[in-house]
């Protein structure tokens, strides 16, 4: 009896005892299953954003692209092929982040620091000699012909090992130097290989001419810790003259939209101030021309064979003080800058608007990480590239000096050649014709009146214009030679070398 006693009382004491650790035991269950599952979400969402390490462009750390503090923007090659882009200076030069003027092949008969036939990248517009070119980290070493090369040559990067672009939109000279200002466009090649690649592209217009072949060979292998590979490149495009296609054949001609909206393109300004017979083209380079050299010349004269407005053989002047000299008074200039523009000339018209190129370019490159806590790495990189450029461009102008008596000088009264003049009375010939004095008194009414003389004194003569003989005088041609110096044949090969070793130094981790 006394053992029933004692186990009732003992139950009345262990019970709220037993529901206070039944409730801990109910409210930690939740608690503890909470835990597990957020764990399990928290290992998924690592897993998803688990990433390769990226190098990136623009700073010595390793950062991966989403903790990368600077703009970049990447392009990758297979992307970049499967729209049509092959080259890799086609490739950056289109890209956003390029803006101005990009030198590129069809840049011809210009003065250019790398010479012709280079390509550049010009980021945000502040210039090729802003704009840094790195291959896997590294510089390109300047590429071109004549001038001063100072940028890298895009043409000598195999665009078939090329794995992706990076384009660092921000300036990094405080990491390159003032030669990254503008950004930094960053080749990154392949690492991944498997045995032998064959890729062959070719590009054809909807016009004629301007096909574009590339052939490639790509051989590498991948280890456990490294890599190695080698590609062949070759491109080869053919010329474009401007008369190939519809919209540089025939003329240049002016594209402009006035305020009201509608689009304009012929040059009317010569036509409507200086009377000239006028086309639809626009004003180029003028030549068969002379100016005459002392004071008081009516300036230059054109060539008008068996004819002349003023005292010259062979020659007349276009215009002065401000209209053209119609020596009929028909309505119409007795001469137009377009007889003796060379926009949409011949010469012009068969030259190149695209040149002829071909390249080849050979690259080799590999790494292999030994063994050990330090990671050493010894790595190489060996680039050939061959390139050929031609173009044909059309004619300048000439300015050469003319003594005043060389027997060949038309402003030279002794010239062998017959028609040899004094050009100051020439000048005066032309300022004495009656019709001439009609249209200076027509255009000068309003001067002459204000100083109270009337329309008959509004004459050259009143103004003090006439010269009166000046004996032989030099002159300046102003001509145009077919076929001088209008090609240019470039022919270049560069070898880039690059080895080195890099590793870590576990034993400075703090």
């Amino acid at each position: 009896m006394r053992v029933d006693e004692d186990r009732a009382i003992l139950a009345r004491v262990l019970n709220p005892f037993a529901i206070v650790f039944a409730s801990f035991c109910l409210l930690a269950a939740p608690t503890v299953f909470a835990q597990d599952e957020g764990a399990d979400d928290q290992a998924e969402i690592e897993d998803d954003r688990v990433v390769d390490e990226v190098i990136v462009t623009g700073s010595r750390l390793k950062r991966d692209t989403y903790s990368s503090i600077s703009p970049l923007q990447i392009i990758t090659g297979q992307v970049s092929r499967e729209v049509g882009l092959i080259d890799a200076a086609d490739i950056l030069q289109e890209s956003t982040a390029a803006s101005g003027t990009q030198i590129d092949l069809s840049f011809q008969g210009f003065v250019l620091d790398n010479g012709p036939g280079s390509s550049t990248i010009s980021l945000r517009g502040l210039g090729e000699a802003r704009t840094l070119v790195l291959v896997n980290g590294r510089r390109l070493a300047p590429g071109g012909v004549e001038g001063a090369p100072f940028a890298a040559n895009l043409n000598q990067i195999p665009a078939s090992l090329v794995q992706q672009y990076d384009l660092l939109l921000d300036g990094a000279s405080s990491v390159y130097g003032s030669d990254a200002i503008a950004g930094v466009a960053n080749v990154i090649l392949r690492k991944d290989f498997d045995g032998f690649e064959v890729e062959g592209y070719s590009s054809i217009p909807d016009y004629s001419n301007g096909v574009r072949n590339t052939l490639s060979v790509v051989w590498g292998k991948n280890f456990d810790r490294g890599f190695v590979g080698f590609g062949v490149e070759y491109q080869d495009e053919e010329a474009v003259a401007r008369k190939d296609r519809p919209w540089t054949s025939g003329c240049d001609r002016h594209h402009e939209i006035d305020e009201t909206g509608q689009f304009r393109s012929q040059d009317v300004g010569d036509a409507v101030v200086l009377g000239m017979a006028w086309d639809d083209c626009r004003r180029g380079l003028l030549a068969a021309r002379i100016f005459q050299d002392f004071p008081g010349s009516t300036g230059s004269i054109y060539y008008t064979p068996g004819t002349s407005n003023g005292g010259w053989i062979n020659f007349s002047e276009s215009s002065t003080f401000g209209f053209g000299i119609d020596s009929d008074l028909d309505g119409v200039a007795d001469l137009s800058f377009r007889d003796y523009d060379l926009n949409g000339k011949d010469s012009q018209q068969n030259s190149d608007l695209f040149s002829a190129t071909d390249s080849l370019q050979f690259m080799g490159y590999g790494e292999y990480t030994l063994g050990g806590e330090s990671n050493i790495t010894p790595y190489f990189e060996v680039l050939y590239s061959d390139f050929n450029f031609f173009s044909n461009s059309s004619e300048g102008q000439l300015f050469p000096s003319v003594p005043a008596l060389n027997p060949y000088n038309p402003c030279n009264p002794a010239a062998i050649t017959g028609d040899g003049v004094d050009c100051g009375d020439a000048s005066d010939a032309l300022y004495n014709s009656p019709n001439y004095i009609t249209q200076f008194g027509n255009n000068f009414e309003d001067l002459c009146a204000s100083f109270g003389f009337p329309l008959s004194a509004c004459t050259p003569a009143l103004f003090g214009l006439q010269t009166g003989p000046v004996g032989a005088v030099g002159v300046q041609p102003i001509v145009s030679v077919a076929g001088d110096r209008n090609t240019t044949k470039v022919s270049g090969d560069q070898i880039r070398v690059v080895g080195g070793v890099r590793g870590d130094m576990p034993w400075l981790t703090m």
